[in-house]
C-alpha cells in the first residue's frame, strides 16, 4: 500500500503558505508498521495550538487547529485506509479538540483537556482489527444546510472563481467537522460516505490548478451523497 510523506515545512508554516494541502505519511524509522505511521508533524501541529491555549491566545489557537484540519481531512482517504480504527479514533479525538477551541465562550480547562486526548490518539493508535458495532442506518436528518454551502461552491466553480469557490468550501469543511461527532454518531455509514465525497470536492477545488469538470463531478457526487444521507431512513 502506497505510504504518505507529510511536508515537514507545515509544522513551521501556515497552510496558507502552500501551493497545496496535500500532505503524505510514512512510517519513522523505528517505528512498528501498525497504524497509520509517523503522526510527528500532526503532534507538532497540537503542540503549538497547546501553547498558544496555555498563553490564552485563543485566536491564534484557533489559527494553528484550522493547519491540523486542513492537513487532516485533505490526509483523511489516504490514512484511512491503512488503518480504519485508528483514523476514526484520532478523528473524533479531534473533532472534540476542534469544538472545544472554537466555542463561543472557550473554557482553558475543556480546550487543554480535549487537546491533551488529540495527542494521546496520535501518539497511541489502536490496532485495526478491533470488533466494530453494527451500525443501524438512520440518517444524518437534515442536511440542507451542507448542501447549501455546496450550491454556492459550484456557482462561484461555474463563473470560474475558485478562489471564493476554495474560500466557500473552507466554509462547508469547517461546518461538517463542528458536527462530525454528532452525526457519526446518527449514522456512520452515511457520514462515512458523505465524508469521502467530501474529500475528493476539496481536493478538486483546492487543486494548484483546479480543473472545472472535476470540480463540478466531484460537487455533484458530494451533493448526492448529501442527499442519500438525508433521505435513508432507519
Amino acid at each position: 500500500m502506497k505510504q504518505l510523506l507529510l511536508a515537514t515545512a507545515l509544522i513551521a508554516l501556515p497552510v496558507a503558505a502552500f501551493s497545496s494541502y496535500q500532505i503524505f505519511l510514512v512510517p519513522a524509522a523505528g517505528q512498528v508498521s501498525a497504524g497509520i505511521g509517523d503522526t510527528s508533524a500532526f503532534t507538532g501541529i497540537i503542540t503549538d495550538v497547546q501553547a498558544f491555549a496555555a498563553k490564552g491566545d485563543i485566536e491564534g489557537a484557533k489559527t494553528r487547529i484550522k493547519d491540523f484540519e486542513i492537513a487532516w481531512d485533505e490526509n483523511a482517504k489516504g490514512l484511512r485506509s491503512l488503518d480504519p480504527a485508528t483514523w476514526d479514533t484520532i478523528d473524533g479525538a479531534a473533532d472534540t479538540a476542534l469544538k472545544a477551541v472554537r466555542a463561543s465562550a472557550p473554557d482553558a480547562a475543556t480546550i487543554q483537556t480535549a487537546l491533551a486526548d488529540l495527542q494521546i490518539s496520535l501518539g497511541a493508535p489502536v490496532q485495526a482489527n478491533a470488533a466494530a458495532p453494527t451500525a443501524v442506518a438512520a440518517g444524518l436528518g437534515d442536511t440542507s444546510a451542507f448542501t447549501s454551502i455546496i450550491s454556492d461552491v459550484q456557482a462561484d466553480a461555474d463563473k470560474a472563481d475558485f478562489a471564493a469557490a476554495k474560500t466557500r468550501i473552507t466554509d462547508f469543511e469547517t461546518a461538517w467537522d463542528d458536527q462530525a461527532s454528532a452525526l457519526r454518531a446518527l449514522d456512520g455509514a452515511a457520514w462515512g460516505t458523505v465524508d469521502d465525497a467530501a474529500d475528493a470536492a476539496l481536493d478538486a477545488v483546492r487543486a494548484t490548478t483546479p480543473d472545472a469538470a472535476q470540480v463540478t463531478e466531484t460537487l455533484a457526487a458530494l451533493q448526492a451523497a448529501l442527499q442519500a444521507a438525508k433521505s435513508v431512513t432507519p
